[in-house]
This record gives structure tokens, sequence and C-alpha cells, in this order.
């Protein structure tokens, strides 16, 4: 038998004591040994298979990445959609609001008008009040008064309601100052209650005192 490892040839001059199965030059065992090529066949397998699992976990990781990045986007995308929304109720919220006030304001506006006569449509019998009224309220005047409004300003420019009947209006304002018994002059408050109906003066009165 010839030796796998180092090719010697059993004869009937070795050793007689050396086991059938084994090497008398080199003590190998026959059916033992492999040989070199054969001892690297395995590695070289593993290295081929690690090729092989390499882009197979490249695909993977691509794949993951591409999940990932369109979760991202999806996720960026919903939350500008949420954000969109709150921005629009927020928007359509103000606006009410806006609304609510203007209306308010509007209802206010309404409201007072009610109660300024001026305002309700009487405006020619307002500005003819200073007219028919101011010499009545010098008469109240026992000593010196003066007007201290200027000459391109109306002494009448406050106006209400007499009453819910809307018969009469009273014009007031405070633009008389009036000489007292002492010298001194004084400020006074002064009105004018007119007849809706004809423009006639019902009743004019003045005290001391600002508006």
């Amino acid at each position: 038998m010839i030796c796998p490892k180092c090719g010697h040839e059993r004869t009937h001059h070795d050793d007689p004591t050396i086991p059938a199965y084994q090497c008398p030059a080199c003590d190998i065992v026959y059916h033992k040994y492999r040989p070199p090529q054969t001892l690297s066949e395995p590695s070289a397998t593993r290295q081929t298979k690690r090729h092989l699992i390499s882009p197979k976990l490249m695909a993977i990781a691509i794949v993951m990445s591409i999940v990932t990045a369109i979760n991202t986007q999806y996720t960026e995308r919903i939350k500008a959609t949420e954000l969109k929304k709150q921005q629009d109720y927020q928007a359509k919220s103000q606006a009410l609001m806006q609304q609510q006030e203007l209306k308010k304001q509007e209802e206010k506006r309404k409201a007072d008008c009610e109660q300024d006569a001026k305002c309700t449509g009487l405006a020619p019998m307002a500005s003819n009040a200073g007219v028919i009224c101011q010499q009545r309220i010098e008469r109240l005047s026992s000593y010196s008064f003066k007007w201290t409004n200027g000459w391109t300003e109306l002494i009448f420019n406050h106006f209400v309601w007499k009453d819910n009947q809307h018969s009469s209006i009273v014009a007031f304002d405070d633009k008389l100052e009036i000489q007292n018994s002492y010298g001194a002059w004084e400020n006074y408050v002064y009105n004018c209650e007119i007849r809706v109906s004809d423009g006639a003066v019902l009743d004019v009165k003045a005290s001391p005192g600002r508006l």
C-alpha cells in the first residue's frame, strides 16, 4: 500500500510490528489522513457562502431604508396635514370671533343710536337746537355769562330722547360760564327739551358743573 502522505510503498522489508493500517515511514493512519486540499474545502465553501449572503443582507438593508424613508415621508405628510387643519381651525375661530365682535359692536351702535336723537334721523332738529334754545338758556343767568365754544363749534353736541315714546329730545352740553354773585366764573351744564312734532322748546335748565 502506498502512503497518501509521504508516498512510501509498504514492502516486506518494513517493520512487521507496525500495523497494516499505519505507514511505517511517517506513522499516519491511512484511513484517517485527509490531504490539505480536502481540509480547505469547507473554508472555501464558507467563504463562498459569505459572498452569497452579503448581497442578500445588502438588499434587505436597501429595502429597510426605502421603507423607513416612505414611513418618514408619510409621517411628515400626516403632521403637515394636522398642522394645516389646526391652522384652518384657528383661522376660522378667529374669523368667527371677529364676526361675533362686529355683531356686538353693531348691536351696541344700534342701541346707542336709539338713545341718541341725532343718530336716528333728527340731525336737522339737533343742529337747530342751538338757535332755538340759546337765548332761553342765557336768560337763566342772573349775572354775566359767556359761551366757551369756538366760532365753528355748536353749543349742543349731545342729544338723547326724553322718553321711550320719542316724543321729544333733550340737547345738552357744558360750553357755558356764568358769573356768580361774587364775580367768579363757574362752568355750567345746560339742556334744552324740544318737542319732535313741531320743534317747540318745552324746557331749559342750567346748573353748575361739567359733563
